[in-house]
């Protein structure tokens, strides 16, 4: 009898997809938070870094606060 597995691509799976896309975005605001905290770099730094806009970080530190 054949598995499933065998027939399930992982990279097409909708679930999959989506958890991976929200891990990513967790690590990122992550980074970020952590990038501010520490202080010494400019929010274009973070934003370049962390591969996200510079419009994002502010809205990190406004959490922060």
């Amino acid at each position: 009898m054949d598995s499933i597995v065998d027939y399930i691509d992982e990279e097409k799976d909708v679930l999959y997809v989506r958890e991976q896309r929200k891990a990513k975005e967790q690590a990122q605001h992550l980074f970020v938070e952590r990038s501010l905290l520490r202080g010494k770099a400019t929010v274009e730094e973070i934003a370049e870094d962390c591969g996200v806009s510079v419009d994002y970080v502010p809205e990190i530190q406004r959490q922060l606060t």
